[in-house]
């Protein structure tokens, strides 16, 4: 007999009604941006939607279309004092305005035969962390079941053991959902670590804990939270995560904002950010056959433009070059670059974006005047393959000849492929202050406290090898 668990937090939470819930869950939805490829975690904020459904929308956006169908939720404790992650057992659906979700109750029992999972019901009621994730499940992946869990305390060992036992349900089409909201600071949260430059210090502090989730450092991010005291709400539900992962993840963040951004007033603020954890399988792994094939592409793609003829139809292609990837065409003419343009972000798959880049490299890159039909027998393409850029506190991680590495400050950005530095022959100092002059900032500009960094790595081949 079917047994189904009552939303509790509807109208206090989120709307209670279908027609404005939906609207609202919709409209974040579609003005988010955020896109993602190998989607394996995703991190969003919990609070009432008129702050956390912002944030939500980034993160929710990126599983949107994606083939998933099982959502691991890990809820924060709020209100329940218990060691372990509780399990919502005895149920096999969950009621939104929305419509009811259905429960893997068979992941839910495998889960609760090993530790430290436990069958604790009264840890869901009046929980919210967990549940006001679930209208954007509903509207992002409606097909998707879900796997509820409230997490409580956790001691050393049980991370292990938890994430050994989540594991276990990464198939390739579970993702996991982590419910948190970042550093509460002010006296009503007793965390009051300093008063001068609040917003400033606030992200700076959350930033050193999102640095450590987006290199997927379990042992980083415990200690990070050990010596700052961050008051991270869903901290072990990122331990979790981050234990599950064990390494095989790169992370991004989405968005960053605060409950007083708009106020100004930041005496009492709650933080917000929203992150994306992605696999770095495919990047890695392009054979000799595949790179001759992707560059078969830009050639045929960068002709094509500039003689205006049609493409030629390149039949079937890999399944890998479908994947939504990073990267960059560059053209050559005697040894001198004749174009460069690329998407740092997967935001198209493979195939899709060789063949735009190709061809915004040839007319587009304004740097340079458009790539005539004389030319092209001199030209000579090389293909960049980015790995999904992570962020990094300061210019001290980055490394030359490794990274590639993204710049921005005060609206202005640039980018550096990770080939760039060796070519030129210079130095970490000296590419960064050729980075900011191509960003139009002064050369020093790296070291200001504000400057934001990411770096990424690449396959890096082309023509001439």
């Amino acid at each position: 007999m079917k047994k189904t668990f009552s939303c509790q937090g509807a109208g206090r939470w989120f709307p209670a009604q279908a027609s404005e819930l939906k609207a609202v869950v919709d409209g974040f939805l579609q003005q988010a941006t955020a896109t993602s490829t190998h989607p394996l975690a995703i991190i969003a904020p919990h609070a009432g939607y008129a702050y956390s459904g912002l944030g939500a929308g980034e993160a929710f956006h990126c599983l949107m279309g994606k083939p998933i169908e099982r959502v691991v939720v890990l809820g924060a404790s709020h209100y329940a004092r218990f060691r372990g992650i509780s399990i919502l057992s005895g149920y096999d659906r969950y009621s939104t305005p929305l419509g009811e979700l259905k429960i893997d109750t068979a992941a839910c029992e495998t889960l609760l035969k090993q530790k430290p999972f436990l069958d604790k019901s009264d840890a869901f009621s009046p929980e919210h962390s967990m549940e006001n994730q679930l209208p954007f499940i509903k509207q992002a992946l409606p097909n998707a079941m879900i796997v509820p869990c409230v997490v409580g305390r956790l001691e050393d060992g049980d991370y292990g053991e938890a994430g050994k036992a989540l594991s276990g349900l990464m198939d390739g089409k579970t993702v996991l959902v982590v419910s948190s909201d970042f550093t509460h600071y002010g006296r009503s949260f007793d965390y009051v670590p300093f008063t001068k430059d609040i917003r400033k210090n606030l992200e700076k502090l959350d930033k050193g804990a999102i640095q450590k989730i987006c290199a997927d450092d379990f042992v980083g991010f415990i200690q990070y939270m050990e010596e700052t005291g961050a008051t991270i709400c869903g901290e072990n539900g990122i331990g979790v995560m981050l234990a599950t992962l064990q390494g095989k993840a790169a992370g991004r963040l989405l968005k960053y904002y605060t409950s007083s951004d708009e106020t100004g007033d930041f005496s009492h603020t709650v933080c917000y950010a929203s992150i994306v954890m992605v696999s770095q399988g495919v990047t890695m792994t392009l054979d000799q056959k595949e790179r001759k094939r992707l560059l078969t592409l830009a050639r045929a793609s960068m002709e094509s433009s500039v003689t205006q003829k049609p493409l030629p139809d390149f039949g079937k292609l890999p399944d890998k070059f479908q994947e939504e990837c990073g990267a960059f065409v560059s053209l050559h003419k005697n040894g001198e670059l004749r174009g460069c343009i690329g998407y740092i972000l997967p935001v198209k798959p493979l195939s899709e974006t060789i063949l735009e880049m190709a061809k915004a490299a040839a007319l587009h890159d304004n740097r340079f005047y458009p790539v005539v039909q004389n030319e092209l027998a001199q030209i000579d393409i090389e293909i960049s393959v980015l790995t999904p850029p992570v962020e990094i506190p300061s210019y001290h991680e980055f490394q030359v000849g490794q990274h590639g590495i993204f710049i921005k400050l005060r609206g202005r950005q640039a980018v550096f492929l990770p080939q760039v530095a060796v070519e030129q022959k210079w130095d970490k100092e000296t590419t960064l202050q050729h980075l900011c002059a191509k960003a139009g900032l002064p050369e020093n500009a790296w070291q200001d406290p504000n400057m934001e960094f990411s770096v990424f790595e690449a396959i890096v081949f082309g023509e001439k090898e």
